[in-house]
């Protein structure tokens, strides 16, 4: 067992670097395609590990149209830099800090170039933020860094940290996946604590009890967008009253390493916890997928870019994963383009 334990340990170290039937949807999707309406005013994102980076970095990026990030095991905005040293070493291990002059230039510039909208549309944002106190692969410091960043740009009272749930590096659930100290398989871990319902009622305040989900699970085609390295089909959760235009709000969930749907089915797509409260309180859910690739990239692990492997733009708008998940953002909600 415990020979086990250090293989899976050293692999997930080495490559984690962050870290219901289906109906298919048309590919000339517009927005006549979804009998819903999407509350624009109102979208937010969140993420683990590695997805946990790609929310943070999206929701700065498009902080003009995305109002709340939720950062389970991840840390700040550019931590890595454009480095995969870095990010195997800070950005997991914490240690040596980060240079807070440094990113502050980053963000002038990258807004002033128009690469992401203005920073002072976080003002008024809500941030999650979320580490296992069991966690052995990401350092509780580089998550405590990320109230640290946004904090020069939003209101800190909207800004939540929780730091006492012993869960491992993992998605903490009421009861669903592996024990809530371990580490592995789905990365779904149940501590009997409900991570995707504290983080809708932050965003969306006080919810109806979540119920079964009884939706409708659409596949979204994501094979247009070449260069992002996405898997052939994202889903989306759409909940059973969100039809005939009734206005719905959506939130976007980005998965960790080793579990999008070419690892790990719809585990978590079905197991995480969204979906219940989605179904109760007409929030529509957005689950993109990244595929791995063993050479040029790599990215072994399927793991979101938040190091650079699709270009030194991964974390602005002509970040190829960037631009892909905001188009498609754009569709589902109807935006007009």
């Amino acid at each position: 067992m415990i020979n086990k334990y250090i293989f899976t340990t050293l692999i997930i170290l080495a490559t984690l670097i962050g870290c219901q039937s289906s109906e298919q949807l048309p590919t000339n999707q517009n927005k006549k395609a979804f009998d819903f309406t999407i509350n624009r005013q109102n979208m937010s994102v969140s993420g683990i590990s590695a997805g946990a980076y790609m929310a943070s970095q999206f929701h700065v990026a498009y902080s003009a149209q995305i109002t709340g990030a939720a950062i389970i095991a991840g840390g700040p905005y550019w931590c890595a830099r454009g480095s995969i040293a870095r990010a195997l070493g800070y950005c997991m291990k914490g240690g040596g800090g980060t240079d807070p002059n440094l990113i502050t230039e980053y963000i002038e510039h990258s807004q002033q170039e128009k690469l992401i909208d203005k920073p002072v549309h976080l003002k008024n944002d809500k941030v999650w933020i979320f580490h296992g106190s069991k966690d052995i692969i990401m350092a509780n410091s580089v998550s405590r860094a990320i109230k640290d960043f946004y904090s020069r740009y939003m209101n800190t009272d909207n800004i939540h940290e929780v730091y006492n749930i012993p869960v491992n590096h993992g998605m903490p659930t009421i009861s669903r996946g592996i024990k809530c100290d371990s580490i592995g398989e789905s990365f779904l871990n149940s501590c009997n604590y409900d991570a995707a319902g504290e983080i809708l009622k932050t965003f969306y305040g006080q919810l109806k009890a979540r119920t079964l989900a009884n939706g409708t699970l659409l596949e979204i085609d994501q094979t247009k967008y070449n260069n992002a390295q996405l898997t052939d089909t994202g889903y989306l959760y759409v909940p059973s009253d969100c039809k005939n235009n009734h206005t719905c709000h959506l939130h976007t969930v980005f998965h960790g390493c080793m579990q999008s749907t070419e690892f790990i089915d719809d585990t978590f797509i079905n197991g995480a916890g969204y979906n219940e409260w989605a179904e109760s309180n007409n929030i529509v859910i957005f689950y993109p997928q990244v595929k791995s690739s063993q050479l040029s990239p790599m990215n072994p692990k399927g793991c979101w870019d938040w190091w650079g492997y699709t270009g030194e733009d991964y974390a602005n708008k002509k970040g190829p994963q960037m631009a892909a998940i905001n188009a498609m953002i754009n569709k589902i909600s109807g935006a007009q383009l």
